[in-house]
């Protein structure tokens, strides 16, 4: 691999070679995947010779890894529950399959603030955790809070949506199980201090802007948001209900009736 695709794994006796095919191969882009170096003469030859040192790529078996971990005991709640995976239960994990790394990605970005505070990754993990512990979990409850109910509703709808809201509940209560306590030892083990300084993106500063300001004008900010809350109950008599939306199915219907 190292010879066809150009990558060489480890550092110490990476270095030397990935030098040298560096410059028999100058158009060919060559990466190293490690440890960081902390070497100051192999630093400046990896940077003279374009090379490429991957060492940041550790946030995504962290926030990603957990997902299967969260899945496999919701299958197994599902099979003692006598579920099956059918239109239902697949639809509810779609749904939820981006809530599920959610409770992970919070850890993982707090965790990282910590790291570039100067914190060892054990250090930031354990304090990380602890600091953002009660809003994961008051979210991951929030979000049961939503889903469960589908599951107790009466008459045809309840016998199509048990299922739906058991799956979804038990999957987003395991993500706050593996957010809890699985992400925060993988992070103190797979994450790195960055090396470069971290640079915030132009659409925060609109962002703590707007935030500033409803701090500021907390009684106009708390008026709006009853007027859009109380406003979006006004609208429910506007919307059409009923229990499957109306399918299109190109046909035309003509009925006539004749005198006998």
């Amino acid at each position: 691999l190292a010879r066809e695709f150009g990558f060489c794994y480890g550092v110490d006796r990476a270095v030397d070679y990935a030098y040298e095919t560096r410059l028999k191969f100058p158009d060919r882009q060559l990466y190293l995947v490690g440890e960081i170096i902390h070497n100051p003469h192999v630093n400046d030859k990896l940077r003279t010779s374009g090379i490429r040192f991957l060492d940041d790529a550790g946030e995504s078996p962290d926030s990603l890894g957990p997902e299967d971990v969260v899945i496999l005991p919701a299958f197994g709640v599902m099979y003692l529950m006598g579920f099956s995976l059918n239109v239902v239960t697949l639809l509810s994990l779609s749904l939820v399959v981006g809530i599920l790394v959610d409770d992970a990605i919070v850890e993982i970005e707090n965790i990282m603030r910590h790291l570039r505070m100067g914190k060892t990754p054990l250090q930031a993990a354990l304090e990380a955790a602890d600091e953002i512990g009660l809003a994961v979990i008051a979210t991951t409850f929030t979000l049961i809070a939503v889903f469960l109910p589908t599951a107790f509703m009466s008459g045809v709808p309840g016998k199509f949506f048990v299922q739906f809201g058991w799956t979804a509940a038990i999957a987003v209560f395991f993500s706050l199980v593996v957010a809890r306590m699985l992400t925060p030892m993988m992070a103190a083990y797979i994450l790195r201090p960055p090396r470069e300084a971290h640079h915030e993106p132009r659409w925060m500063a609109v962002y703590i802007g707007w935030a500033d300001w409803c701090l500021k004008h907390r009684i106009k900010t708390t008026i709006a948001a009853m007027v859009f809350f109380f406003g979006s109950f006004a609208l429910v008599p506007l919307l059409p209900t009923g229990f499957l939306p109306p399918d299109d199915l190109s046909q035309t219907q003509v009925y006539i009736s004749l005198p006998p």
